[in-house]
């Protein structure tokens, strides 16, 4: 495994510093596991010794909370520790109740694992602010997207890696050698190749949902009277609108999964579209309490290979699931979680699945 980059050292690096000033307890990182994972994190003492896997996280904002809780519990199987700058009371008690390890910079911590237990909430410390990290920024999120849709993109020149991903050049470059610290990346020029898709997943996804998608965000509507949530594929045909508009949100995860009630729709229009005469042709009417969310694509080929019923094209699964997580809720966990085993990711999680429904019950 390549060194980490300087930023997730820092950060182990100040977790490490306070776990050894523990009494009886000798922290040290060793390099090895696979992405997601960056490296492994090992306690020993007169009790024995124990190894696990570090899972790495930065200023985790209540929305991250959440989805980091869901990712941990998703490679649960492995014992990951998650390591933290910060870990706050709310989300040590929802990690302790799920039996999830973590530390943070502050001193804060739990583990359980026989015969060791560790225990320590309500450290209060400065968070460090990390070093840039050129994959998690808008234009780093948009060439980790194009990358998980077409792995073979990751040896093209990066001029048409740019392209693909609508960023100037010169920020991929910096991208390219962030994956290759990362151990997500390797070769050179002309034999560059991914390695564990599932792991480029989760570092897009997270940093997506902070970053990314509440900029595009516009607003929220409802539709007009007798209009229902329901009619919205039919009056996206009707007007003419399947060109422009992507449906999102639970209506199009409805498409992908039978038998969902959906509550909610997610319209995603190009960036530079003009959006009033849209929304009126679609009898929307703003309401910040609708159910229908108004949002900016952010990329070209968002569009899933099939389309609903009507002929309306659907956000893709890797979109489509950010989004669900992006707009919280138990039953759109569920969903994304659904979406994630039957289009994403293979039964060996290292590769993506080919654009085609598993069934006949799509829409």
């Amino acid at each position: 495994m390549p060194t980490l980059p300087a930023r997730e050292m820092k950060l182990i690096r100040s977790v490490l510093h306070r776990l050894n000033q523990v009494p009886g307890l000798r922290a040290q990182h060793r390099i090895g596991g696979r992405p997601p994972f960056s490296g492994l994190l090992q306690l020993s003492g007169t009790w024995g010794e124990l190894v696990r896997p570090i899972r790495l996280a930065w200023r985790i904002s209540p929305q991250q909370a959440e989805l980091l809780r869901f990712q941990l519990h998703t490679l649960r199987d492995e014992h990951p520790v998650l390591l933290a700058d910060y870990i706050g009371d709310s989300l040590a008690q929802a990690l302790m109740a799920d039996d999830l390890a973590f530390f943070d910079s502050a001193g804060n911590g739990f583990l359980q694992a026989a015969p060791l237990y560790y225990r320590c909430t309500g450290q209060r410390g400065a968070r460090p602010a990390p070093l840039p990290n050129r994959c998690t920024q808008r234009a780093g999120l948009k060439i980790l997207y194009q990358l998980l849709r077409d792995p073979t993109l990751a040896d093209a020149p990066y001029r048409a890696i740019a392209a693909a991903a609508g960023v100037a050049l010169g920020t991929v470059g910096p991208v390219i050698q962030d994956l290759l610290a990362k151990g997500l990346l390797h070769g050179s020029d002309g034999q560059r190749q991914l390695g564990d898709l599932e792991a480029l997943h989760q570092l897009w996804e997270p940093a997506f949902i902070e970053r990314l998608r509440p900029r595009l965000q516009v607003q929220r509507c409802r539709l007009n009277r007798p209009w229902h949530l329901g009619s919205l594929p039919g009056l996206i045909r009707e007007q003419g609108l399947t060109d422009q508009v992507l449906l999102g949100g639970e209506l199009a995860a409805a498409c992908y999964c039978p038998h969902t009630q959906p509550q909610q729709a997610s319209l995603h229009f190009p960036a530079t579209l003009v959006l009033l005469k849209p929304l009126l042709q679609l009898r929307l009417l703003p309401d910040p309490d609708g159910p229908i969310d108004i949002v900016r694509q952010f990329a070209t080929n968002q569009a899933f290979a099939r389309t609903s019923a009507e002929g309306v094209r659907l956000s893709d699964p890797l979109s489509l699931r950010a989004e669900l997580l992006y707009l919280g809720t138990p039953p759109r966990q569920a969903l994304a979680a659904q979406l994630t085993r039957d289009y994403l990711f293979g039964a060996n999680s290292a590769t993506l699945k080919g654009a085609t429904p598993c069934g006949d019950d799509f829409c």
